[in-house]
């Protein structure tokens, strides 16, 4: 029972994902999080606004 465990390292993407948001999907995940309370941390990571893809 004592083999070799092999571990590999996380890899970082070379160029961040582009995620394609439509404008009605970017608009219920803003109305979603306008539902929740004002000390919510996602109220402090969303931007003013933001070009649907």
């Amino acid at each position: 029972m004592g083999g070799l465990a092999v571990i590999a390292a996380p890899q970082q993407r070379p160029v961040p994902r582009a995620f394609r948001v439509t404008a009605e999907e970017q608009a219920a995940h803003r109305a979603f999080i306008g539902k929740m309370s004002d000390s919510a941390l996602w109220k402090v990571y969303l931007p003013e606004e933001v070009e649907p893809g």
